[in-house]
């Protein structure tokens, strides 16, 4: 059972997207609130798994409510969908952080009830570990393993064991140290699979810089070793993002398709 939160000053809409997820099987409506403030209170008492949010908002609108939730160091971080009207430089903001999905309004409410369910079938963020420190690695995982929607699927301690488990397990995300000594180094794995994710957590992290499009995150140890929340965050707005970036794909090959076909009927038209 996913449990949910709605947060928007608009009650009409909450009425009717609170109506089609109790219709849902699996999915529970736990509670709503009409206003920033409300809603963080609400998720602080609740903890849901799922929160859905307006982002204009009188007291406290969308954006500072998940910055304040995403902050507070509760081993917790519930997947958000939001809905907003706002433009374009609104929307890139949003996306620096740990969103699921956009839904600019007016939208299809069971669209957004779609998404919801969709989190049931693609919730964790499956990572692997790779760093030469045993100790480190085991502490990690201990860490991560307090969190549901993080799923450690295996560790590795050298190069060799790396490419064997981003091979069989095809993680969302490799947690992967620099300072590693190997046959191959950390950053020609990271150059070798270049589709796949690197979340960097190096005492020499920015040796191999963010510009590179599959390292998602660069940070020190020494800043995660009482404060893995942030990495938590960072971990889950990776896969959102990825989550995101794919549905968007779908849409757009969705939109090419159907463009194509509109321009291959107007051809037959006027070869008539």
């Amino acid at each position: 059972m996913k449990t949910v939160v709605i947060i928007d000053n608009n009650e009409e809409l909450v009425k009717q997207v609170t109506m089609l997820l109790k219709e849902t099987i699996g999915i529970e409506v736990i509670g709503t609130a009409t206003n920033g403030e409300e809603g963080l209170i609400l998720v602080r008492r609740t903890r849901p798994d799922i929160v859905i949010t307006d982002i204009k908002m009188p007291e406290m609108n969308g954006t500072e409510l998940i910055r304040h939730i995403a902050g507070e160091k509760m081993n917790y971080l519930p997947h958000f969908i939001v809905m907003t009207t706002q433009e374009a430089s609104t929307i890139a903001e949003l996306r620096e952080l740990p969103i699921r999905r956009i839904f600019n309004k007016p939208f299809a409410i069971k669209e957004l009830v779609n998404e919801v369910v969709k989190i049931q079938e693609d919730e964790k963020v499956r990572v692997i570990i790779a760093d030469d420190d045993i100790e480190f690695c085991q502490k990690l995982k201990y860490d991560l393993d307090q969190y549901e929607d993080i799923e450690v699927l295996g560790i590795a301690n050298n190069d060799e064991e790396e490419i064997s488990l981003i091979e069989k397990l095809k993680p969302d995300i490799v947690i992967t140290d620099l300072l590693r000594n190997g046959k191959i180094t950390p950053e020609q794995i990271i150059e070798q699979f270049k589709t796949q994710s690197f979340l960097v957590v190096s005492y020499s992290p920015y040796a191999t810089p963010e510009t590179r499009e599959n390292v998602v995150w660069s940070v020190h140890k020494y800043e995660i070793e009482n404060n893995i929340t942030e990495l938590v965050f960072e971990l889950k707005k990776a896969k959102e993002n990825m989550v995101r970036l794919k549905l968007e794909d779908t849409i757009n090959i969705k939109e090419k398709q159907q463009e194509k076909g509109i321009w291959e009927r107007v051809k037959k038209f006027f070869a008539k």
